[in-house]
């Protein structure tokens, strides 16, 4: 009977534990696709900085504030992919026409956001050719 209850025992703490660990598994995994996530963003910024600056002529101060600008821009990016994770997997399945309506307006709002910043930063020309490289 002892060796029952003992064993019984161990088996919830052994449960106890695992569910620890797989909780801090967890946490960890997200810290670690935050990192990966970022680089992701810097990497693409870099991308798109060198990009414009061979296609515009960009000077070096436009060049890091075009960097910067899409460095923010794609970090909202990652945000919002990542908020539509949750919202796919979670019980907002159901509701899927009002996500993709919600997610069609943040990414309108996204790159208005982005070429008011760039229109700022570019010159007048600079900007037209911008746009009509990138309708």
């Amino acid at each position: 009977m002892k060796s029952l209850l003992l064993t019984v025992f161990s088996l919830f703490i052994l449960q106890g534990t695992a569910q620890e660990k797989k909780a801090e598994y967890t946490s960890q995994k997200q810290a670690e696709e935050l990192k990966v996530q970022s680089a992701n963003a810097q990497s693409l910024a870099k991308v798109e900085a060198k990009k414009l600056t061979k296609q515009l002529n960009l000077t070096s101060v436009q060049q890091n504030s075009v960097y910067e600008v899409y460095l923010d821009h794609f970090k909202a990016e990652l945000k919002m992919k990542q908020k539509v994770k949750s919202m796919m997997t979670s019980e907002n399945r159901k509701n899927k026409k009002e996500t993709v309506k919600i997610l069609e307006e943040q990414k309108l709002s996204q790159a208005e956001k982005l070429n008011s910043r760039l229109k700022s930063i570019l010159t007048p020309d600079q900007f037209k050719t911008f746009q009509e490289i990138n309708p």
